[in-house]
């Protein structure tokens, strides 16, 4: 019958390999998957044209490992090519957040596709994302910290202050909001020690050196009571008006 329609002609297997077929249908439908998923981060999304760009330079770079593997589909990947492919950027010499930014594009791809219904399972969820170095603090060298602390005028209340306060910084290797928060009963001169409150509002004991006493005896005996112009503060080093630095 001229009529009978195609699920009818073929045999369920013959049919289901037909649409297998459509679904992976070649370079030309994953390129198409591609150019579906740049509009959805531009017209939905609204990532500017450079953020698009990095996005394509990304993606087409797996897709043409994908066809050095001859993969013809986005459903061939698996979790082993994308193993390798990580390794290969490695190899490459990219760096660990270059490798992680190519896998957060990667991951957002596919999971696009997962929505779109093109994908049952995403192997891209399966991976870690590259661990990326810690950065050490940068700090000061010594001559750096010397320069510092000579280039303060101690003829001045406001140079007695910061002479102590750098210099108690540079002793006790206090966090800046635990210096400029010190109280008068959280400094021990006699002792030549600080009890700083840190995280958790816990106090601790931090042992000071003979010079950042001395700074501080001189701060407090010349230089905070000009600052202060007979006002009262809890805190060790103030400002001009009285108040906290």
């Amino acid at each position: 019958d001229q009529n009978q329609g195609a699920s009818q002609i073929l045999s369920p297997t013959e049919l289901q390999a037909l649409l297998s077929g459509l679904r992976a249908a070649g370079p030309e439908y994953m390129d198409e998957l591609l150019e579906q998923f740049y509009h959805h981060l531009g017209a939905e999304r609204g990532l500017a044209p450079l953020t698009l760009e990095s996005y394509a330079h990304d993606l087409q770079d797996f897709r043409e490992f994908l066809r050095q593997r001859k993969r013809e589909a986005w459903e061939e990947a698996t979790i082993e090519d994308l193993q390798h492919y990580l390794s290969s950027l490695q190899s490459r010499g990219l760096s660990a957040r270059s490798r992680a930014r190519r896998l957060s594009a990667l991951r957002q791809f596919f999971r696009f596709l997962q929505r779109e219904e093109r994908l049952a399972s995403n192997p891209v969820e399966l991976l870690d994302s590259p661990r990326l170095p810690l950065k050490l603090p940068k700090v000061l060298s010594e001559p750096e910290v010397e320069a510092l602390l000579a280039a303060v005028n101690p003829s001045t209340p406001q140079g007695l202050r910061d002479a102590a306060l750098l210099e108690v910084l540079y002793a006790t290797g206090l966090r800046v909001s635990e210096l400029v928060g010190l109280t008068m009963k959280q400094l021990d001169l006699r002792r030549g020690v600080v009890r700083p409150l840190g995280k958790g509002h816990k106090e601790r004991l931090v042992p000071m050196v003979p010079t950042a006493v001395d700074k501080l005896k001189r701060y407090l005996n010349e230089g905070r009571p000009k600052l202060l112009k007979g006002k009262d503060s809890l805190y060790v080093f103030v400002n001009q008006r009285g108040g906290r630095p």
